[in-house]
C-alpha cells in the first residue's frame, strides 16, 4: 500500500489504457510483410514519456504470438553495450544463433561451424575498423574516399589475426546465408535518444551499414529532435534530421492522444489513490473540487509518463502532508509541479509572501507587488476562461484580479469569511496551510492547527491553562516580529468566533478580563494601522458578547457580569473594554464616534456603569492608579463612566507634587509614526484633566530644577509638546 509507480513500460496487454495494444497490432502486419524484402528501417518517433517503449513491448508481444513461419524477433539494448563492437557482436550472434537453429540436421556440422566463424570475423572487422569503413557504398558517411582506404588497411591488419575473407566478402556471405535460410527478422532497438551522442551515431551506423541485410526490419524508437541533435554533435553534420532520413526509410510519429484521455486516466488514478489512503470515495464537495483541478490543471498534460509522475507526486505529497492540506488542491499543485513548473514556482513564492501579509507579519513594497503582477501575466497570459488564464485560480488563490496596473493584480483584499473558509478546509489559499503544499510543513510565521486546537480546547475546559497560554503567547515572539498572541487575536474574526462553542466563548471572555492588564505590563507597542493587543482583545470580547446574546441572552448577561465584577484586569475593563461599548453608543470622547451598533441595552450599560464605578473607587482609594499599566487609559475610562469632576479632583491632588505632575503628564503622551515612533503631548490630551496652558508653563519651570528625576522628564515633556505642533 502507498507504493509509487515505477514508471516502467507496460508489458501486459491487459494493463493498456491508451490503445497501444491495438496500435501495435495494426503495425505488426506491415512490419512482418516488410521482412520479405531487402530490409527496412522503421522509426517510432515521439517525445520522452509518450509511451514508445510500451508500444514496442506490445509490438514484440504481438510478433511473438503471430504464427508466421520463419519469423524471429530480436531485441537489443544499445545503452547496455557501451560501444559498436558489443552491439555488432550481439546482433550478429543472435542472427547466427537463429540461423543455426533453423539448419537441417543433415547439414554438415563443418559448414555450420565455418559460418559461425565467418559471423565472428565480420563482427570484429565491422566493430573495430575505422568508423568510416561502415559506409560500404562510400556515399552515406562523411569522408567516404578515406573510408575505402581505411577499410583496406583495417582489413589487412586484422586478417593476419582472424584470417579468411575481406569485410565485403564476409558481408556478402552473410546476406546469402540469410536469403537462403527462409528466416525473417524484426530487430527492435529502443531509446536511441538515451545514448551519448557518439553512441547514438554508432547505433545508426551499425543499422545502416554493418547489418543492412535482406529480410531484416529494424524498428527504432527515439525522440526525433534529441537524436537529430546528437547526430549533429557526433558527426559534425549541419542537419541531423536530414541525415536521419537517409537511415530511416519509414518514420511513424506516435499518434496524439484522444482529447481528455490523459485527464481521464489521471482522474482514475487520483480517485484510486484517495480510496487507498482514506478507505473510501470522496464526498461530493471533494469530488467536485477534484474534477475542477483535473479539468483545469490537467489540460497541460502531454504524455502518459506525466500522468504517472503526477500520481507518484500526489501519493508522496498526500502521505506527507494530509493532516495540513486538502486533497484536490494537493493534486492541482502536483500537476503544476510536473507540467507547469513556472506556475508552481510563482504560486509558492506568492502564497508564501501573502501568508506573511495576511497575518500582519510584514509589508511589501510597490515594486515587489508590481514584480509579482508582471510575472503573473507571464505564466497565465490568456484573457479568457482557459486553463492558461487567471480564471483557473478563481476561488483557490485569493487576491488576484485582471488589471492593467501590475501592482493591483496581486495581493488584493479578501473577505474575512473567505479567508477563514480556506483555513477551515486547509485550502491552498489558506495563509495557515499554504506552505504545507510546497514544503510539507506549515509556515513558521503561523500557528499550527495542533497548537490552535489546543488553545481552543483550553478555552472551553481549563481556565488556568488558557490564561497561561495567553500570557505565554504574549511574551513569545514570532520569527517575523510581533507576538504569537497578536497572531491568535488576528485569527479571531467574526467567522472564527461563529465556529466556537459556548464554553470556548465564555472562557475567552473571562480570560481576557483576568490577564489583559498583565499583557499591558509587557509594554507591547501600538502597531500602525493595526492597533494594540488590548484594543484587539476588546473588539473580540464584544463580538463574543454578541454571539452569546444571540444564543442565550440571559446566559450572556451572567458571564458579562462575572467579567465586570471579578475580572482582575481592571485597567483593561475600564480603559478599553467598557469604553469600546461607550464609543459605540456615542457616550465616550466627544460623542461623535457612535457606531449605532451597541452590544448592550440601556439597562445593561447602566448596570455595567454601576459595577465598574464601585471598582474604580476601590482602585482610587487604594492610591495605586499611577501604578496601573498605562494608567491614562484608566483615566479616560473613568472620565467617560463617572464624568470629569471626580477625575479632575483626583488629578488636582496628584499634581500638587512635582514628581506626580511630570509622571502623570508623561502617561498622557500619545504616539505617532513617521520615519519612526514619536511621543507627543497634545493639548486636548491634557485639557480634559487640567489647564493645558498652566501645565505647559509649569513644565518650562521644572526643566531648570536640580532634581533630575523631575527636570529630565520635564524636558521630554517640553519636546513632546513641541513635536505635537508638527503632527
Amino acid at each position: 500500500m502507498h507504493l509509487p509507480n515505477s514508471d516502467r513500460p507496460l508489458s501486459n496487454p491487459d494493463d493498456d489504457k491508451y490503445g497501444f495494444v491495438e496500435l501495435s497490432s495494426r503495425l505488426a502486419g506491415p512490419i512482418v510483410h516488410a521482412t520479405t524484402g531487402e530490409g527496412l528501417v522503421v522509426g517510432i518517433e515521439g517525445q520522452w514519456g509518450v509511451g514508445k517503449t510500451t508500444l514496442l513491448e506490445f509490438l514484440h508481444h504481438t510478433l511473438r504470438h503471430t504464427k508466421i513461419e520463419g519469423l524471429r524477433t530480436i531485441t537489443l539494448a544499445p545503452w547496455l553495450q557501451g560501444d559498436r563492437v558489443g552491439l555488432s557482436t550481439e546482433l550478429l550472434a543472435k542472427l547466427s544463433e537463429a540461423l543455426d537453429a533453423e539448419s537441417k540436421e543433415t547439414q554438415e556440422k563443418a559448414k555450420q561451424k565455418e559460418f559461425r566463424k565467418a559471423i565472428g570475423r565480420y563482427a570484429i572487422l565491422a566493430g573495430r575498423g575505422s568508423a568510416a569503413v561502415l559506409d560500404v557504398a562510400g556515399d552515406l558517411l562523411p569522408g567516404g574516399n578515406i573510408a575505402k582506404k581505411a577499410t583496406e588497411l583495417a582489413t589487412d591488419a586484422l586478417e593476419s589475426v582472424i584470417g579468411g575473407g575481406t569485410l565485403l566478402e564476409l558481408k556478402a556471405a552473410i546476406r546469402k546465408r540469410i536469403s537462403e535460410s527462409g528466416l525473417r527478422f524484426v530487430v527492435v532497438i529502443d531509446d536511441l535518444d538515451r545514448l551519448e551522442p557518439s553512441q547514438a551515431a554508432e547505433v545508426v551506423r551499425v543499422v545502416r551499414s554493418v547489418a543492412d541485410f535482406p529480410r531484416v526490419v529494424y524498428v527504432l524508437s527515439y525522440d526525433r529532435d534529441v537524436l537529430a541533435h546528437a547526430l549533429e554533435q557526433s558527426l559534425g553534420v549541419k542537419d541531423g534530421a536530414r541525415y536521419l532520413q537517409k537511415v530511416v526509410q519509414l518514420s511513424l510519429p506516435m499518434p496524439a492522444f484522444e482529447p481528455f484521455d490523459l485527464r481521464l486516466q489521471l482522474r482514475e488514478g487520483l480517485l484510486s489513490l484517495y480510496d487507498e489512503f482514506e478507505g473510501g470515495s470522496p464526498n461530493n464537495v471533494v469530488q467536485e473540487d477534484l474534477e475542477r483541478a483535473i479539468d483545469s490543471a490537467g489540460a497541460f498534460l502531454n504524455t502518459p509518463r506525466e500522468v504517472t509522475l503526477v500520481t507518484n507526486a500526489v501519493r508522496f505529497a498526500w502521505h506527507a502532508s494530509r493532516l495540513d492540506t486538502y486533497y484536490p488542491d494537493v493534486c492541482r499543485v502536483q500537476i503544476y509541479k510536473i507540467v507547469r513548473r513556472d506556475l508552481y514556482d510563482w504560486l509558492e513564492e506568492y502564497l508564501g509572501i501573502r501568508s506573511i501579509l495576511v497575518t500582519n507579519a510584514g509589508r511589501l513594497s510597490t515594486a515587489e507587488r508590481s514584480r509579482f503582477g508582471t510575472k503573473l501575466y507571464e505564466v497565465l497570459p490568456d484573457d479568457d476562461t482557459s486553463s492558461n488564464s487567471l480564471y483557473t485560480l478563481t476561488g483557490i488563490v485569493p487576491g488576484l484580479s485582471r488589471n492593467e496596473n501590475a501592482e493591483k493584480r496581486v495581493f488584493g483584499g479578501s473577505y474575512a469569511r473567505e479567508v477563514n473558509a480556506m483555513i477551515d478546509r486547509k485550502r491552498l489559499g489558506s495563509p495557515i496551510h499554504s506552505r504545507a503544499y510546497f514544503a510539507f510543513a506549515i509556515p513558521k510565521t503561523v500557528m499550527s492547527d495542533r497548537d490552535w486546537n489546543a488553545f481552543l480546547e483550553a478555552a472551553g475546559s481549563d481556565s488556568n491553562e488558557l490564561e497561561r497560554l495567553i500570557l505565554y503567547y504574549a511574551e513569545t515572539q514570532r520569527p517575523v516580529g510581533g507576538s504569537w498572541l497578536r497572531h491568535i487575536l488576528d485569527r479571531m474574526d467574526d467567522s472564527a468566533i461563529e465556529r466556537m462553542n459556548s464554553a470556548q466563548l465564555k472562557g475567552l471572555l473571562l480570560a481576557f478580563a483576568n490577564v489583559m492588564d498583565d499583557i499591558l505590563h509587557f509594554g507591547r507597542p501600538w502597531i500602525p494601522f493595526v492597533g494594540s493587543d488590548d484594543q484587539r482583545a476588546a473588539s473580540i470580547a464584544w463580538a463574543i458578547v454578541r454571539r452569546l446574546r444571540s444564543a442565550d441572552p440571559e446566559d450572556a448577561s451572567v458571564v458579562l457580569s462575572e467579567a465586570l465584577e471579578n475580572g482582575r484586569a481592571i485597567n483593561w475593563l475600564v480603559g478599553e473594554f467598557i469604553r469600546t461599548e461607550l464609543f459605540a453608543r456615542g457616550e465616550a470622547g466627544d460623542g461623535r464616534h457612535s457606531s449605532h451598533d451597541p452590544a448592550l441595552a440601556n439597562d445593561e450599560i447602566d448596570r455595567a456603569r454601576s459595577t465598574l464605578g464601585i471598582r474604580i473607587e476601590e482602585v482610587v482609594s487604594g492610591g495605586n492608579v499611577l501604578d496601573l499599566p498605562k494608567p491614562s487609559r484608566f483615566l479616560w475610562g473613568w472620565r467617560d463612566l463617572k464624568g470629569e469632576e471626580a477625575v479632575r479632583a483626583w488629578v488636582s491632588a496628584i499634581i500638587q507634587d512635582d514628581l506626580g505632575f511630570v509622571r502623570l503628564l508623561s502617561e498622557l503622551r500619545g504616539a505617532v509614526f513617521s520615519d519612526r515612533e514619536y511621543r507627543i503631548l497634545k493639548a486636548d490630551s491634557v485639557s480634559a484633566f487640567m489647564s493645558f496652558e498652566k501645565a505647559a508653563e509649569r513644565i518650562r519651570t521644572l526643566v531648570g530644577v536640580e532634581d533630575t528625576a523631575i527636570s529630565q522628564p520635564a524636558r521630554e515633556l517640553q519636546d513632546a509638546i513641541e513635536l505635537a505642533r508638527s503632527f
